[in-house]
């Protein structure tokens, strides 16, 4: 399997189950009107090739709309995934070692650096890979249609696919 869930998936998933995904996720610390969900409350997805952890930030609340992830990647990890939606933009900034994006119809691949960020049609397959000898770290911030995508300078792609 080379696709990773989303959080939209997962919380169709639990509705089709009838479990109640906030719930789990609620803490027992209200302190006035701020939140906190502790380290060991926050759900983690592993990359199909397990060298990609994937800590869901955002609140099950605005799943399908806006989902924000922390990304970190031992070397040699990727995360390839399928289409989302239509309209979806991921914009990914990376905040330790460097990540290799790959999207669109020509697998245009660039390579981000600290403090860069690359936005993306993730409404095709997309791929982000650490092929470097260091871990890497991310943040990523999932965008539905509804939302539309800053613009900025464009990346300078390298052509063609590359399989990690």
């Amino acid at each position: 399997d080379r696709t990773n869930p989303t959080v939209g998936t997962l919380w169709r998933l639990a509705k089709a189950l009838g479990v109640e995904i906030e719930d789990l996720l609620r803490t027992n610390k209200p302190s006035a009107g701020i939140s906190i969900l502790d380290d060991h409350n926050t759900p983690i997805l592993l990359s199909s090739d397990r060298r990609c952890t994937i800590r869901i930030l955002g609140p099950m609340a605005l799943a399908g709309r806006v989902e924000w992830y922390e990304m970190r990647f031992e070397p040699a990890g990727a995360l390839v995934s399928d289409a989302h939606e239509p309209g979806t933009v991921e914009h990914l900034t990376v905040l330790e070692g460097q990540l290799e994006v790959e999207s669109g119809r020509h697998h245009d691949r660039t390579v981000l650096e600290v403090g860069q960020t690359a936005r993306y049609r993730a409404d095709r397959a997309h791929a982000i890979r650490n092929p470097f000898e260091h871990r890497a770290c991310a943040i990523v911030i999932v965008t539905s249609a509804m939302i539309a995508p800053e613009k900025g300078r464009k990346a300078k792609p390298t052509r063609g696919p590359r399989r990690a």
